[in-house]
C-alpha cells in the first residue's frame, strides 16, 4: 500500500485501514441479512396435503407450492398473499391444458411474476435474483409455485443457501452424469455433494 505522500503505510495505518474496511463490510452484510426474508425467525413448515396438488410449505411470509386451483389462489389471497411467482412456462401450462395461474392471480388484482424453470428455461443465478427481487418488492405474502412443488422447494433451498453458510449435499457425480446439475446448483451457481448417495 502507498499513502498519499508516496511513502509506505505504517503497520498501524494498515491495521486501522483494514479494520475500518472489515467493520464497514460487516455493517453492510448485517444490514442486508437483517432485511432478508430468508433469515428466518420461524422454521419452514408443511401446511397440509389437500391444497396445491398436495404440496404446500410456508417459510415466514413465503409459500412454496404445487400448482394451484382457483380455490387455492382464493385461499392464498385470504392468507395475505399479494404476489404469485410461477415457475412454469406458458408452453408448459398449455401442454398440461390447465387454467393459467396468471389468470387466477390477475383476476384478484394480485401481482403475477413469471420466472419459468424447465427444459426450455434452464435455471440460472439470474433466475434466483429475479425471484428474490419479486419477493423483496411484494407488499404482502408471496406464493412461489410450480407443478408438483419440487421446483418450488428447489428455489426455497437455493434461497436459503444464499443466506446460510451450511451446504447440504444435493447431487452426486452419478446424479450429474445422468441428469446434469440440479436446479439448486444452477440457481446458486455452486456445486454441492451428497453426504450419502441416494441417487439410485
Amino acid at each position: 500500500m502507498v499513502d498519499v505522500t508516496g511513502g509506505t503505510m505504517s503497520l498501524q495505518t494498515r491495521f486501522v485501514t483494514v479494520a475500518v474496511a472489515i467493520l464497514g463490510f460487516s455493517i453492510f452484510v448485517g444490514t442486508a441479512r437483517a432485511a432478508d426474508p430468508f433469515v428466518a425467525t420461524a422454521p419452514t413448515v408443511r401446511i397440509d396435503g389437500e391444497r396445491f396438488r398436495g404440496g404446500l410449505f410456508q417459510h415466514g411470509q413465503i409459500y412454496f407450492a404445487g400448482y394451484p386451483t382457483d380455490a387455492d389462489v382464493a385461499w392464498a389471497q385470504g392468507e395475505g398473499v399479494t404476489t404469485v411467482i410461477s415457475l412454469l412456462s406458458d408452453e408448459e401450462v398449455a401442454e398440461r391444458n390447465i387454467q393459467p395461474s396468471r389468470e387466477m392471480a390477475e383476476r384478484r388484482d394480485m401481482i403475477f411474476v413469471p420466472t419459468p424453470i424447465g427444459a426450455s428455461s434452464p435455471a440460472t443465478p439470474a433466475t434466483l435474483a429475479a425471484i428474490r427481487e419479486a419477493i423483496a418488492a411484494s407488499d404482502g405474502k408471496v406464493l412461489v409455485h410450480c407443478w408438483s412443488s419440487s421446483r418450488a422447494m428447489e428455489v426455497w433451498m437455493a434461497l436459503m443457501l444464499t443466506v446460510d453458510t451450511a451446504q447440504p449435499g444435493l447431487a452426486s457425480d452419478r446424479h450429474r452424469q445422468v441428469i446434469g446439475r440440479s436446479n439448486v446448483e444452477l440457481l446458486t451457481g455452486q456445486d454441492f455433494d451428497l453426504i450419502a448417495d441416494v441417487s439410485n
